[in-house]
């Protein structure tokens, strides 16, 4: 009796472990951090506007249905953004920065996009340097 016990309970922990690490490890995370991190580099050196072939990354990302839905959103504000992002990205972008299901550096991006003023502040620089570590 109390083998089974041990079986089921090993069982449990065998399964819930197996889940927990797939679910961190999949690749819609993976593709999610590889374009969050795709975005701040973009928009540390942003002048104005992102460039042209910027845009097309960002296009890539905003038009990629595997990719999440806030990175999406995300990477059209700033495709979109000529010297500030427009009040409809902007309602959307407040919305994921509120969103504490949404991870942080997704949040930390949206946040300053909310505030962007022509190019990001030394603070918002810093910020994007810590996500691109």
């Amino acid at each position: 009796m109390k083998a089974t016990k041990l079986l089921i309970c090993g069982l449990i922990t065998f399964a819930v472990f197996t889940f927990s690490v797939s679910a961190i490890a999949s690749p819609e995370a993976s593709k999610g951090e590889h374009s969050v991190k795709a975005i701040a580099k973009i928009l540390s050196h942003v002048n104005h506007f992102p460039s042209a072939s910027e845009k097309k990354t960002l296009k890539k990302i905003a038009g990629d249905s595997s990719s999440p839905e806030h990175i999406r959103v995300i990477a059209t504000a700033v495709s979109n953004m000529q010297h500030s992002v427009g009040s409809d990205d902007k309602s959307k972008l407040q919305a994921i920065a509120g969103d504490h299901g949404i991870d942080d550096d997704a949040r930390t991006i949206a946040s300053i996009l909310i505030n962007f003023s022509h190019k990001p502040s030394k603070a918002d620089k810093k910020k994007l340097g810590e996500i691109l570590e």
